[in-house]
């Protein structure tokens, strides 16, 4: 059986064939020739076909040693690469024969920082040995600043937030000098970076108050929730202490001329008409570190005015905290200048050598730290005896079982929400779990002794405070840095006692 040869379209054999058949047919004609003309013929060409292997075994160790490029190219395949982080993609192409070429960054939703995102050529491409991948690494998800949503409508900031890529957790209503629907903040504040879809709570003012507060002096707590209910309002803490005349269980006006028991005794330490507490259950304690010195007579008039209710005075050795201030001189001089009870907060090593100094000038509240002494006891009973309130000042990491043990001796309990020594920082929120857990603390042990709080208190701190317990505010750059401070204590006044 015969197979019929393949020619081209015109009727030729195939150019290769037919090249090799002429080379056959050359070889086979004149080789013999060659040979049989050659003296001794059989030897040279056995010496010219050495010659010719020599040198191809040459060429050939060239090609592998010294230049070692492959005589056929060979393919390989890309690996996957997305989704590694950088170096195991490095190494992950490198095993593979491959080269990292450029490396990009961009941000991604879903990947994390420093993974690979992108890759070329893709993973499953043929390419050859050596060749270069380009990758690109995520950034991480973008972030997303909170827009200043202040003064928006609050239809108009959900839609502005949904714009951005965030989301309104919740809306809470507050009472405030803004017309109603309003946004005045924002929880996180404007400029916060958020990731996509982060929540943001809408704080919409629904007025400013409308509803004056009656008259509770002398009622029980049911016969002043009744009052409250019928003009809108609700019973909020109710504290018991002890008073001097009255009967048990009824509210008492402070101011109206009975004093409250756990007021100094010392009649020189403040005027007989000035309470220790006011109507709201809280107090607003302006602290003269932050004020201007030159002025201190004004400045203490301008927020007794404006309804301070107690003057602070900050007292530091340069030992216990690294500020040294004021003595015993200037509790003298804020004596002069103000019937208001002063609260004094001692920063020093063995506060008891001040307890009969400031006594004798005027304090009313003797506040001090139990890392300073070694008898904390024995130093709140020599305060209590020379009339003025005891306290005890935590430190934001002093645990609050150091206040437990001495609870029965405590006028009043002062938690610090930034590390002591300097004016205008800011408040630490950790403080807020804090501030809760020693008003429950004061609670449970039935204890009538304030719960004070110093450091960051400003409009923006004063309600989370309040709402997590506490009574009384110290509040220094806050007021004595604005620029109306009587205004700013009334602010904080009005924002320590909205409703939400």
């Amino acid at each position: 059986m015969k197979f019929r040869r393949h020619t081209s379209g015109s009727g030729r054999r195939p150019g290769i064939r037919r090249w090799a058949e002429t080379v056959g047919t050359w070889v086979a004609t004149w080789l013999p020739v060659l040979v049989r003309r050659t003296p001794g013929g059989g030897r040279t060409w056995f010496l010219v076909g050495g010659t010719l292997g020599a040198f191809g075994l040459g060429y050939l160790a060239a090609v592998l040693f010294l230049f070692p490029a492959p005589i056929f190219a060979t393919t390989i395949t890309v690996p996957r690469v997305v989704g590694l982080p950088q170096d195991r993609a490095t190494a992950a192409l490198a095993e593979s024969g491959l080269r990292l070429g450029q490396v990009g960054t961009e941000s991604h939703p879903t990947t994390s920082q420093g993974h690979v995102v992108w890759q070329d050529p893709p993973s499953g491409t043929s390419v050859t040995r050596g060749q270069t991948v380009t990758l690109v690494v995520s950034s991480g998800p973008q972030r997303i600043p909170v827009p200043d949503l202040n003064g928006y409508d609050a239809a108009l900031a959900e839609q502005i937030l949904a714009a951005t890529g965030l989301s309104v957790g919740r809306t809470e209503a507050t009472q405030a000098p803004a017309p109603k629907d309003v946004v005045i903040n924002t929880r996180p504040p404007a400029g916060t970076s958020l990731l996509p879809g982060a929540s943001v709570t809408l704080v919409v003012s629904v007025g400013a108050p409308t509803i004056p507060v009656p008259n509770l002096a002398g009622l029980t707590p049911l016969e002043a929730d009744s009052a409250l209910a019928r003009v809108g309002l609700r019973l909020g803490t109710s504290v018991r202490r002890t008073m001097p005349d009255g009967p048990a269980g009824h509210h008492h006006r402070p101011g109206s001329g009975t004093q409250d028991a756990k007021c100094p005794r010392n009649t020189h330490q403040r005027d007989p008409g000035t309470g220790c507490h006011t109507m709201s259950g809280m107090r607003i304690a302006t602290s003269v570190l932050s004020a201007d010195l030159l002025r201190l007579e004004e400045q203490i008039g301008l927020v007794e005015d404006a309804g301070a209710d107690w003057i602070h005075v900050d007292v530091m050795d340069g030992h216990f905290v690294p500020n040294l201030t004021f003595g015993a001189g200037m509790i003298a001089a804020v004596r002069r200048a103000t019937t208001l009870p002063i609260d004094v907060h001692l920063m020093v090593e063995r506060p008891e050598i001040f307890i009969d100094a400031f006594a004798d000038v005027g304090a009313s509240v003797f506040t001090f730290h139990p890392e300073a002494t070694r008898h904390v006891q024995r130093q709140l009973q020599a305060v209590r005896q020379r009339g003025m309130l005891a306290g005890l000042a935590l430190n934001p990491g002093t645990p609050l079982s150091l206040a437990g043990e001495v609870l029965d001796d405590l006028d009043l309990l002062l938690l610090m929400t930034v590390n002591p020594g300097f004016p205008a920082q800011e408040f630490i929120p950790a403080s807020l779990g804090k501030i809760g857990r020693a008003r429950h603390l004061l609670e449970e042990r039935g204890s009538a002794a304030y719960l004070e709080v110093d450091g960051g208190i400003s409009r923006e701190t004063i309600f989370g405070a309040r709402s997590a317990g506490a009574d009384t505010f110290v509040a220094g750059s806050a007021i004595f840095a604005a620029d109306d401070p009587a205004r700013e204590v009334r602010e904080l006044r009005k924002r320590c006692l909205t409703v939400t």
